[in-house]
């Protein structure tokens, strides 16, 4: 999560101090993820000394302190605009645990790894489950809880066609021989 671009974004909208952002941002994502007023500030300080926001005066606070009012600069404005215009990539090299299990459970004889990887199904499906019955409960505006939802079902779903896919690979292999399925039956049966 680019907690720069985050703020930069909410910056676009007005001038804001680092409550007002910190709130905004809380606001937005339906406190979703925790954004720390540290975080804030030294997000805010590095921005402005790299010239993409500027301090427009104080505030006064409800506790009677100022607080630094900040603003889009040319270049922050500029900033956050590529940043729509950029997609989000994610990382190709992510260490994976579940695949993990399953490459190295193939190495070992005392592992099944149709019955480990059932475990995960069925783990899963229950996650599924649970995640469209909270679905059942969200408005279908799309908020950030309505969004991380759907996200959260459809990388579960891709979770699901990932076991199907290693089982069916598994299923290739052991037919034409070039390694064994291990599961329970062809153990019982060796």
């Amino acid at each position: 999560m680019s907690v720069r671009n985050s703020l930069l974004a909410l910056l676009h909208h007005q001038p804001s101090t680092p409550a007002e952002l910190q709130h905004g941002f809380h606001e937005t994502m339906s406190g979703r993820w925790n954004l720390n007023m540290g975080q804030v500030t030294q997000t805010l300080a590095r921005c402005e000394r790299d010239g993409l926001i500027a301090a427009t005066g104080t505030t006064p606070t409800h506790t009677g302190h100022e607080a630094t009012t900040y603003q889009l600069t040319k270049a922050g404005l500029e900033e956050v605009d590529a940043w729509w215009s950029t997609p989000v990539t994610r990382p190709a090299a992510e260490r994976d645990e579940v695949v993990m299990k399953i490459v190295l459970g193939l190495k070992r004889d005392d592992i099944d790894i149709i019955v480990l990887m059932d475990t995960q199904r069925r783990f899963v499906l229950e996650q599924i489950r649970e995640a469209n019955k909270e679905m059942r409960s969200l408005n279908p505006v799309p908020t950030a809880d309505r969004l991380m939802c759907e996200r959260r079902i459809l990388d579960l779903e891709a979770d699901i066609r990932f076991l199907d896919r290693v089982e069916a690979l598994l299923n290739n292999a052991a037919n034409s021989n070039s390694a064994p399925r291990k599961s329970s039956n062809s153990r019982k049966e060796g």
